[in-house]
């Protein structure tokens, strides 16, 4: 019985797919983020929204209004570009693979407009990314970024009075 119960182990063992295990979550990271700088980096709105899942998830960092389609995030950046020509960096903070087709990501971001009111003006926040493997290829289906905030100042005291 139990070399039946050993033998029913080891088939069940092996049989299991390969899980978050085989996925090296920071070369998709890395990856997706080469590919997404190089295109934002050529203003390429088309190359950019490549990258994006069809139905995809976008909540900018500035607040604007998000987006749901890749080709919503497609007209953005075309906006974007046209108006600011800006360029990016990015870095990764982390990458961890939550099952063998989903990794998530975060990271820091830096956006340099190159015309307009605030050109050469970086403005710098972080990143959090949920990359799907769809039809053979990773692709982004969410995004968020945030930028920081000032913390509010602290309430100035009013003189005390003890009136009795």
């Amino acid at each position: 019985m139990k070399a039946y119960a050993s033998v029913i182990a080891l088939v069940v063992a092996f049989s299991v797919p390969a899980s978050a295990q085989s996925v090296d979550a920071r070369k998709v990271a890395e990856d997706i983020s080469a590919k997404h700088v190089a295109a934002f980096n050529k203003n390429d709105a088309s190359a950019l929204a490549s990258l994006f899942s069809p139905n995809l998830v976008n909540l900018p960092p500035t607040g604007g209004e998000p987006l749901f389609s890749r080709a919503e995030y497609e007209k953005r950046w075309t906006a974007v570009f046209a108006a600011d020509a800006p360029s990016e960096k990015v870095s990764i903070t982390s990458a961890d693979a939550l099952d063998d087709h989903t990794v998530i990501a975060t990271g820091e971001w830096g956006y340099t407009p190159s015309k307009g009111a605030n050109a050469g003006k970086e403005t710098h926040g972080r990143w959090m990314a949920v990359y799907v493997k769809e039809n053979g290829g990773w692709t982004v289906k969410a995004l968020s970024g945030s930028v920081p905030t000032t913390p509010p100042a602290p309430p100035v005291a009013s003189g005390s009075s003890n009136k009795q």
